[in-house]
């Protein structure tokens, strides 16, 4: 997902796509694609802009990265819009997108950084990226109550 939006033309592609709304259907959300499709399914065999909750899947890891994937999903998708509404007219939407994946990229990183050294679980990192992005003060207030208000719902 950051690396296909570090690409300017690839975040061109997805506001065509999408008209802006990184909620509608997209190649970006839809994780390899062609194996879904082989299997037999609509999208790819994840689907990264989804609602799952914590007590809806297994303890399984790869149904608790669907957890952890949507929740960051959410964040990048609302951080852009609120970037976009803010954003100055004229501005280049497809660069406010790399700024904002860059930024929702960092903050994951950082989030991994501080979480317990041992044992960590999403919820620890969650957690870290909530109170980092609060403690940032370079995004809009409102950003910053999305990125904080939105997993928690999910946890």
């Amino acid at each position: 997902m950051f690396l296909s939006l570090s690409q300017l033309d690839q975040a061109e592609a997805l506001i065509v796509q999408t008209k802006g709304n990184l909620h509608n259907k997209n190649f970006l959300s839809d994780v390899a694609e062609q194996f879904g499709l082989a299997l037999g399914r609509d999208n790819g065999l994840r689907n990264a802009d989804n609602d799952k909750k914590l007590s809806q899947v297994t303890s399984e890891v790869h149904d608790l990265s669907q957890v952890f994937t949507g929740g960051v999903y959410d964040i990048l998708a609302d951080i852009f819009l609120l970037e976009r509404n803010l954003g100055v007219a004229g501005e280049d939407e497809a660069l406010t997108l790399v700024n904002c994946a860059q930024y929702v990229f960092r903050l994951l990183l950082r989030a991994i950084q501080a979480a317990p050294a041992t044992n960590a679980t999403f919820a620890d990192v969650v957690n870290k990226m909530l109170a980092i992005a609060a403690a940032d003060g370079n995004r809009s207030p409102t950003a910053t109550q999305s990125a904080t208000s939105l997993p928690r719902a999910r946890w």
